[in-house]
């Protein structure tokens, strides 16, 4: 019999970029972040924009972890050389203002910065 083909080489950043995400462009932020202040038994609004505005699409447990930066990044964005050398509490600061294109298990959409953590 004839061999399958082989499988192409996954995406460098290990995640694919659909529904109009740009490709990452620095891979700062390559690191997982995981949930940050919302309350126990809660969840965090994954939504189909960067705002309030836009309706919700998924919902992250309140301690969900594994939480990937994808796409152009967060919006507004903030300096990449600042985030990439600051401490976890100071991306955590750098990120508070911004919505945040990200991949959770499989669900994308956006979420505030301001509920992320490095870690």
């Amino acid at each position: 019999g004839t061999q399958p083909a082989p499988a192409p080489a996954p995406e460098p950043q290990g995640v694919e970029i659909e529904d109009g995400y740009d490709t990452p462009g620095f891979g700062v932020y390559a690191e997982e972040f995981r949930v940050n202040d919302v309350p126990r038994g809660d969840t965090l609004n994954m939504r189909a924009g960067p705002g309030t505005q836009y309706r919700v699409t998924d919902e992250i447990p309140w301690n969900g972890r594994d939480i990937v930066v994808i796409g152009q990044g967060c919006t507004p964005d903030f300096n990449q050389i600042t985030f990439q050398y600051a401490s976890d509490d100071d991306k955590a600061r750098l990120m508070r203002d911004s919505w945040c294109p990200v991949d959770w298990n499989g669900y994308r959409g956006w979420v505030s910065g301001r509920y992320l953590y490095p870690g």
